[in-house]
């Protein structure tokens, strides 16, 4: 009976950790973009994540702001476009 015990409980933990294993770990990136000189929030730049597969990204609201979510933890690089602006991209940041 203790070793039918021990080989459940097992069993139970290793089912626990192949499902913590094919779960994906994700963070979410937040942030403002603003204009260098004069900071002034930019609306409706374009914020990608590089690489991602499906592609990931968002626009900036009223204020600048932006959020994307279920981004894998890692490291990323980020691309931010505006219109008339040259394309910045912060590379290999760790989430």
């Amino acid at each position: 009976m203790k070793n039918a015990i021990k080989s459940l409980f097992v069993s139970a933990l290793f089912v626990v950790l192949s499902f913590a294993i094919q779960a994906q770990i994700t963070n979410a990136v937040r942030g403002q973009v603003i204009e260098k000189i004069t900071r002034q929030s930019l609306p409706g730049a374009t914020v990608l994540i590089i690489d991602s597969d499906p592609l990931v990204g968002t626009t900036t609201d009223m204020d600048g702001y932006f959020e994307i979510t279920n981004v894998p933890v890692g490291r990323v690089s980020i691309q931010i476009s505006f219109l008339g602006y040259e394309t910045v991209v912060l590379q290999d940041q760790f989430l």
